[in-house]
């Protein structure tokens, strides 16, 4: 097999793999969303009492942390909504749309871990936290691919 073959090979599979990982990602992150709604109460006595964080901020990187789930998702699946998507930028917008995602991982799990760390909703997001880096690299694969396979 010729180098051109090997680079489309793997552009194919990392495609197939990060948008399972992007997938995956969408999944976990409403899992965690629907487990705040569910553990409102527990949350809200839990960790809204915080002089380090403040009042009720554990709601806001929880739903940055969806919206750029959502908004990574929706410009990589952009090519099937409309031809070409967003162009060459379809591959590299989701990777940093990933980095972000990751900061407010990070930041969400250490608010979290001052309060109810090793809990169930903490070992969730935390999950989310190294999906989240595992979707981030494979994105890079894919576009390094992607680019390689359209400039060779």
């Amino acid at each position: 097999m010729n180098k051109a073959g090997i680079l489309v090979d793997l552009s194919i599979w990392s495609n197939k793999i990060t948008s399972l990982l992007a997938i995956a990602n969408l999944i976990v992150v409403i899992v965690i969303v629907g487990a705040a709604i569910v553990q409102y109460k527990e949350l809200e006595v839990n960790v809204t009492n915080s002089e380090k964080w403040g009042s009720a901020n554990w709601k806001r990187p929880l739903l940055i942390i969806l919206a750029l789930s959502l908004a990574s998702i929706f410009v990589y699946f952009s090519p099937y909504l409309w031809s070409g998507g967003f162009g060459s930028k379809t591959f590299s917008i989701p990777i940093f749309l990933y980095a972000v995602e990751i900061f407010f991982c990070v930041d969400y799990e250490k608010m979290l871990a001052d309060h109810i760390w090793k809990s169930g909703y903490w070992y969730m997001v935390a999950a989310s936290k190294w999906l989240d880096i595992v979707t981030f690299i494979s994105s890079i694969l894919f576009a390094a691919a992607t680019y390689a396979t359209t400039n060779f």
